[in-house]
């Protein structure tokens, strides 16, 4: 039983550890955190209800269509999911989450190192070392630039297109619409996640690969060099 309880304190630790990353300073967690908030409200209105509101004012749906429950259902989980990460998570992971790290034994805190360069290769592995944090930030930016402008422009054409032509439209039609619309939206949040939580988040990591918070006073020089090298593959620069 207490070997339970414990195994779950540590699963726990982990789980905090892998929201709020102890590389990051309180003013920096706070801003991603808002960010975050603020994208699944974002979330919400833009894939479930604006979709879901159109059909009901063309008169496709009744309130009490499978649709609409289904769309009710999906907002309070998200809601509650929101809140229960930005209330609950988030007071404990800023107040504690140093706390959790220095309690990880040696082991666990490698796995800690695999799991963010693993979260960074997806934005880094591209890029040697010699490339500036800026010239990393300036590709991104244009790229999402472009792919957000792409998928804002056809979730307003696909509103637009139901508003307007939803007379002359078979219903296939109109489905395939709103399908369209919300698939757009969901695209354009991710975009927006992408850009504004992960890639500042990975740019932080990239300064400090080894995150500087005691693990160097832990391990041989050897292994501590390894973590500050830049790799393709995490378990290439440790083995």
């Amino acid at each position: 039983m207490e070997y339970e309880q414990l195994l779950r304190q540590r699963q726990h630790q982990l789980r905090i550890l892998q929201i709020f990353p102890p590389h990051l300073d309180d003013s920096e967690l706070s801003h991603k955190e808002w960010t975050y908030f603020a994208l699944e409200i974002a979330r919400i209105g833009v894939i479930l209800i604006a979709p879901c509101c159109v059909l009901y004012h063309l008169e496709v749906i009744r309130l009490d269509s499978v649709l609409c429950n289904i769309t009710v259902a999906l907002c309070i989980m998200q809601l509650f999911i929101s809140a229960n990460r930005h209330f609950i998570l988030y007071p404990e992971g800023r107040t504690k989450r140093l706390q959790y790290w220095h309690q990880l034994g040696m082991s666990d805190k490698l796995k800690m190192l695999e799991f963010y360069h693993r979260a960074s290769s997806k934005f880094l592995c591209r890029f040697p070392a010699t490339v500036s944090t800026k010239e990393v930030r300036r590709f991104y930016r244009k790229q999402n630039a472009i792919l957000f402008t792409l998928f804002v422009d056809l979730y307003v054409l696909c509103m637009v297109l139901l508003i307007v032509c939803y007379l002359k439209m078979k219903p296939l039609y109109i489905w395939l619409l709103y399908f369209a619309s919300v698939l757009s939206g969901v695209l354009i949040v991710h975009i927006g996640k992408r850009h504004l939580l992960e890639l500042d988040e990975i740019l932080i990591l990239r300064k400090s690969p080894e995150l500087a918070i005691g693990l160097t006073r832990q391990v041989s020089a050897k292994e501590s060099s390894a973590l500050r090298t830049c790799v393709s593959s995490y378990h290439t620069g440790v083995i």
